[in-house]
């Protein structure tokens, strides 16, 4: 995720692209970002703010160690329990050839 671009990173562009994408959410919608750090864990969890997530995404930086990507997609799956309709959107530097009901970016 550190490879550049432009001078971007793959994680500055994911980021960007997530902020984007919860500009246009109102505030009955419901927005989570998994991060897959080392450890994957929840920076923002079903919150209707933009502003919210702009300022969990805005703590959180990308390092050299791997990203748990089973452990943030076992996160995604306890939020398709709660709301079968969400649709996750998963940024990688990995090629998922069968990725199923995810978007990957």
């Amino acid at each position: 995720m550190l490879a550049d671009k432009n001078g971007l990173t793959r994680f500055d562009r994911a980021v960007a692209d997530i902020i984007r994408l919860t500009g246009v959410v109102t505030p009955e919608d419901k927005v989570t970002v998994i991060i897959a750090a080392e450890e994957a864990s929840y920076a923002a969890r079903r919150t209707g703010s933009a502003a919210h997530v702009k300022q969990a995404l805005s703590e959180i930086s990308c390092g050299y160690g791997s990203g748990n990507i089973a452990g943030a997609m076992t996160l995604a799956a306890y939020v398709l329990a709660e709301n079968p309709g969400a649709e996750v959107i998963l940024y990688t530097d990995s090629a998922y050839p069968e990725p199923g009901s995810v978007t990957v970016f």
